[in-house]
Parts: structure tokens; sequence; C-alpha cells
């Protein structure tokens, strides 16, 4: 006789249970929680795509062919050449291979950054880190006459820019190989000059000494 009193007494207990504030602040808590997770989640997914260098580029390069898609949050979509633009014009300045392709970098006059591209054999080694994209000057250093004082080297082409470095093979090569360089329009006749003088060409990072 006493399960039926047992179970009604259960009942009131479960009903008075379901009643404490406390258990509904907790339901609260748990369904804003959940919410809020879910409007993170759609913020993070709210992403633009935007150009970036496939390769590194170097002043004066050409955006088409060379660039690729990345993803960037929506509100720092503005600082970036977006994907949805053609990509024409070129970087000025050097843009490292996967790097973000800011709107600063790009220029759609190509006559503004003009420069050419020339190959020296070097007469002395070029650093192991010197790489594309690497900022250096280009040296030249006379050859010595006899009975005469040394003549000074001196920098025939500041602030170039290495486009394509090539190791020495084979017989007939230069020992220290040649490197492809990039230099504004209005340097190349100096380079030139040093090129057909009697000395040798040295290529040292911007700032230092050959």
């Amino acid at each position: 006789m006493r399960a039926p009193f047992l179970r009604s007494a259960f009942v009131v207990r479960a009903r008075e249970r379901w009643r404490d504030p406390r258990i509904a602040i907790g339901l609260i808590l748990i369904v804003l929680s959940v919410v809020v997770a879910t409007s993170v989640m759609r913020a993070m997914d709210h992403r633009v795509e935007v150009w970036a260098a496939r390769t590194t580029l170097t002043p004066g390069t050409d955006l088409a062919g060379n660039v690729t898609t990345a993803k960037v949050h929506a509100d720092l979509a503005a600082l970036y050449l977006p994907a949805a633009s053609d990509s024409s014009g070129s970087v000025t300045r050097t843009v490292g291979a996967g790097e973000l392709i800011s709107r600063s970098a790009v220029t759609r006059d190509s006559a503004e950054h003009a420069t050419r591209s020339i190959v020296l054999p070097l007469g002395t080694a070029l650093p192991e880190h010197a790489e594309r994209g690497t900022v250096v000057d280009v040296w030249f250093l006379p050859q010595a006459i006899p009975g005469k004082d040394a003549p000074e080297p001196r920098i025939v082409a500041p602030g170039a820019l290495i486009e394509h470095r090539h190791e020495p093979e084979g017989i007939g090569v230069r020992a220290f190989g040649t490197v492809e360089v990039s230099v504004p329009e209005g340097e190349v006749p100096a380079v030139l000059a040093a090129l057909a003088a009697k000395g040798l060409i040295a290529v040292v990072p911007a700032g230092a000494g050959p």
C-alpha cells in the first residue's frame, strides 16, 4: 500500500527540482554558449579570396600567371588585392612566395618602375643566403694597371635585385657562375660599361662592401 505514496512523493520532489532557479539558469547558460559558439564559427567562415604570390615576385614582375588565391577574414580583405579583380599590373616591391599581395604593392603603370634584367658573370663568390628577391649592390673592381695605384672599386648598380643565380657548370664557365639581376633602366648604361671594361663584377648584399 506504500508504493503509490512513494511514487507520488518522487513525482513531487522531481517537480520541485525542475522549479529550482539554479537549473533554469544552467539551461540558459548552455543555450547561450551554443548560440555564441555558432556565431563565432559563422564569423570565422566569413572570409573572402585575395591574391597571393605563387613564387617570389621582384619589383616589375607582372602578376598575371604568378599569383594564386588565398582566403582572409572580411575585415582584413580591404588591405589586399581581391581575387575577384583581374591579376593585371606589376609589383613595386619584393613579395615572398605565399605572401598576400597588398594593394600598396601593385601598380598599373609599368613605366613607373621600369627595370631591366642583366646577366652578370661573377668575379667573386655569391653569398649562400643571396637568393631570388635579395637586394644587392653591383660592384665593379677595375683591373690593376702595372706601375699605377690600384683603382678603387665602385658601385655601378645600387639596390639591384637578384632574379636568378646560376652555379658554375662544365668547362669554360667562370669559377663563380653567373647571376641575373634586375636594375632600374637608368643604371643599365653603367652596368654595361662595367661589363665591357677590364675588371671583375661582384654582387654583394646591400650595405656591405665587396
